[in-house]
């Protein structure tokens, strides 16, 4: 299993409204994969939460929007936090798994499978 990675949008303006953008990833012997890609513009004046830690490094986010991060190191999974319409952070919801975990379970259905 590999970590996930971040990747780089590079875009030739900044839109001036909400904007989703549609990534394409090629890899090698696969399909190419699509995905959407939604970027949230933040102007002044608008309501937001600040940059916190709880779990994970939390950006600055526009509120009534979702921010979500990869899990913290050794884990699998995401991490999502609601920034509320009064610019309050929400709880976490994380959906992290143990990697350790995650790697047994992978090994006990290899060897489950027939030879």
């Amino acid at each position: 299993m590999s970590d996930s990675q971040c990747l780089v949008l590079t875009a030739q303006h900044c839109p001036a409204a909400d904007t989703t953008y549609m990534c394409t990833l090629h890899s090698q012997n696969l399909a190419p994969f699509t995905a959407p890609v939604s970027v949230t513009i933040i102007r002044d004046g608008d309501t937001t939460c600040p940059t916190d830690f709880s779990v994970v490094d939390w950006n600055v986010t526009k509120a009534g929007f979702v921010a979500q991060a990869p899990c913290p190191v050794n884990k699998r999974g995401m991490v999502k936090r609601l920034c509320g319409s009064d610019g309050i952070w929400g709880p976490v919801q994380s959906s992290c798994t143990e990697a350790k975990i995650l790697n047994l379970c992978l090994k006990a259905k290899v060897k489950l499978l027939p030879p």
